[in-house]
């Protein structure tokens, strides 16, 4: 025990004053008598400390101003002109004099209208005149019946008191005991209006310093652009890639590796090696399929036709074809011109399910061939007709039909060092009619491989399997040539008594297709596909390589971009946090003035949740202001909108992060 002695006895309307040394326990006891009084069912008490408790951040007017908004309209016209507070009343705490900040402590406490006021030496730092006149002031609460607790040292109050305790030694005594009559103990409870304290909050709020007003400002800035930003690069990329996909080919072409492209040397016309290259086995083909992002796998058809009585293809042994190197153009079944050929003449196949588009330069929405522009310029110009006048017409030629892979009739190399047997096509010529479907911008139908001065045909691929089907052999076989020039052949085997010179032993294998066209499931990832298909030892080519490379670029692009909006978000949260802890300190004094005013601080949680939340729905709306500002901004420059909703949740998603949910966990902590 602190203190010994009597009982500590008050009265209403009553006096009680307690003197005592400095450092004898005067604060002490009033500091438990208040705890007693609070936990006890007598009434409201206010509490004037000794060193006074204010919110820095309000003025004294302020103050004043919350006091009577919550405990009604007590004049205190009269106090202030007794304490003299006239000239403080607009200046902040921090502004005022050790005797001011009394004067004003007392002054908030009085304007309480509570029915216990305990005020801690009251007179320090106060000339005699104004501690003469707070009698005026403590003789008008004797008069409304209050009970008055005064520590002090002015004699002034002591000789003015009902109830003087002294304390010496740790010792209570009781010096001085009236015989005023005196009213009942327990006066009427008068209770705080609490519905304007969130009034109070919020204006508490608003008096932030520069620098946590420019933290607000710059985390709301960065919630509305960790959205903005992601929705505009996020759905770039997907209009990109939407872009990507109309103008570039998915097709890879696959070959494998031999004489004539070992050590990647290529030359510019690969249409000459597509036929001179080993078969893909069914293993091959499945390790292909398995490749990821591969969407499907296809068979080519590659052919360099003969001109001129070149060697180019072999003609099969079997049949005796007339080698015609023309094309004839018909027009409603009727022939119109012949068209001779005076260089090569590939013929090549388009899938209709991936037609590269971009290519087309003039489509006749029909089923049929494809024209290289080369190959449209000749037979135009020989009919005396644009090109886009070919529409309707149809063309008579003869065309390779493949029947077998052949390795040991021809030789090739990418130099002379390099020559070797290669594979070669051995073909039956067909001939056939077929409609003109279009005309290309250039040579290429979705892969750059055949030069400008080359006349390519590009047939439809289930028209050239159907033929490949019709004269497909059914067996492999050995053909042995015989003499210098093979005026002699046999099939599989030598006569019995032969005692000739086989000049050429040929295997012909049945016809597989020697490349392949692998098709990706997007242009993004052409490049890690081809990769792919290189550690497997073939060779591929791709129009779309460098479109897949800048796709992979996006792509990459877009991966720092959402761990970049990930970084954002985490700083956004963080910055929150320690602009909360650094709040904790100033919440704790607001909290303590509270409880010396006599407001559950459960109360004051509440209201300041609810501006929280208040505070949140404002910060939405502005954002979603702003956010819409933007999309108007985009859709008037670029003609359409780079907004979504993803983008929308990040920004709204931040916000409640940071103006609710956090500061109501540090809300809800605060002891």
């Amino acid at each position: 025990m602190l203190i010994k002695g009597n009982d500590f006895l008050v009265y209403n309307g009553m006096l009680t004053v307690v003197t005592g040394e400095n450092g004898t326990g005067k604060s002490t006891l009033l500091r438990h008598l208040c705890s007693l009084l609070k936990n006890g069912k007598h009434g409201r008490v206010s509490i004037a400390a000794q060193d006074g408790v204010f919110f820095e951040h309000l003025t004294i007017r302020e103050h004043s101003e919350m006091m009577k908004k919550l405990y009604g309209g007590y004049d205190a016209g009269q106090i202030v002109e007794i304490l003299q507070l006239e000239s403080v009343l607009d200046r902040y705490p921090s502004q005022l004099s050790n005797g001011e900040k009394k004067r004003a402590s007392l002054f908030l406490s009085l304007l309480e209208n509570a029915d216990i006021y305990v005020l801690d030496e009251p007179t320090a730092s106060v000339n005699a005149e104004i501690a003469g006149k707070y009698l005026l002031i403590l003789d008008e609460l004797r008069k409304q019946g209050k009970i008055i607790i005064v520590s002090t040292h002015a004699r002034v109050l002591t000789d003015a008191s009902d109830i003087h305790y002294d304390i010496h030694n740790k010792q209570l005594y009781l010096e001085k005991f009236t015989d005023t009559a005196y009213a009942a103990i327990a006066s009427e409870h008068k209770n705080a209006d609490l519905s304007d304290i969130g009034r109070f909050i919020a204006l508490l709020r608003k008096r932030k310093s520069f620098i946590f007003k420019l933290m607000e400002l710059f985390l709301f800035i960065c919630c509305a652009a960790a959205g903005v930003l992601y929705s505009r690069w996020s759905l770039a990329y997907k209009a990109q890639q939407k872009a990507i996909s109309k103008m570039e080919s998915n097709e890879i072409v696959v070959f494998k590796e031999g004489p004539l492209t070992e050590n990647s040397a290529y030359p510019d016309n690969i249409a000459y090696q597509l036929d001179r290259q080993e078969p893909f086995s069914d293993e091959e083909i499945q390790i292909l399929e398995n490749i990821d992002h591969v969407s499907e796998v296809k068979g080519r058809y590659d052919i360099v036709e003969s001109v001129q009585d070149n060697n180019d293809i072999t003609i099969d042994p079997f049949v005796e074809n007339e080698r015609k190197d023309t094309v004839t153009v018909l027009e409603n079944g009727i022939e119109v011109s012949e068209i001779e050929l005076d260089y090569i003449r590939i013929s090549s196949s388009y899938d209709s399910d991936h037609m590269m588009v971009n290519d087309i330069e003039n489509d006749f929405n029909s089923d049929g061939v494809f024209l290289s522009k080369a190959a449209a310029d000749l037979i135009s110009s020989q009919l005396n007709v644009k090109a886009e006048e070919l529409e309707g017409k149809s063309l008579r030629l003869m065309i390779s039909v493949p029947l077998y892979n052949t390795y040991g009739r021809v030789m090739g190399g990418y130099d002379e060092s390099s020559l070797s047997y290669i594979y070669s096509t051995t073909v039956k010529r067909v001939e056939v009619e077929i409609a003109v479907a279009g005309i290309l911008k250039g040579q290429s139908f979705g892969i750059p491989v055949y030069d400008d001065n080359a006349y390519v045909i590009y047939y439809p691929q289930d028209f050239l399997e159907n033929l490949i089907e019709e004269y497909r052999r059914s067996d492999d076989r050995v053909v042995y040539g015989i003499g210098p020039l093979w005026d002699e052949y046999y099939i599989n085997e030598l006569p019995d008594r032969f005692n000739g010179d086989v000049n050429r032993t040929m295997n012909d294998t049945v016809w597989r297709p020697s490349a392949y066209s692998v098709y990706v499931d997007g242009i993004e990832n052409i490049r890690a596909v081809m990769q792919e298909i290189k550690k497997n030892g073939y060779c591929a080519i791709s129009e779309s390589a460098q479109s897949g490379s800048y796709g992979s670029y996006i792509q990459g692009v877009l991966r720092i971009f959402r761990l970049g909006t990930v970084i954002l978000s985490a700083g956004i949260i963080a910055a929150a946090i320690a602009m909360e802890l650094f709040n904790r300190k100033r919440r704790k004094c607001e909290y303590s003035y509270f409880e010396k005013i006599n407001i559950d601080i459960q109360t004051v949680k509440h209201s300041e949740v609810m501006y929280a939340l208040k505070q949140t729905f404002i910060s939405a709306a502005a954002e979603t202001a702003v956010l819409g500002a933007y999309v108007v901004y985009e859709y008037i420059r670029f003609g359409f909108i780079i907004f979504s909703w993803t983008g929308a949740a990040i920004t709204l998603f931040l916000i409640l992060l940071v103006k609710f949910m956090i500061p109501a966990v540090f809300i809800k902590k605060m002891g």
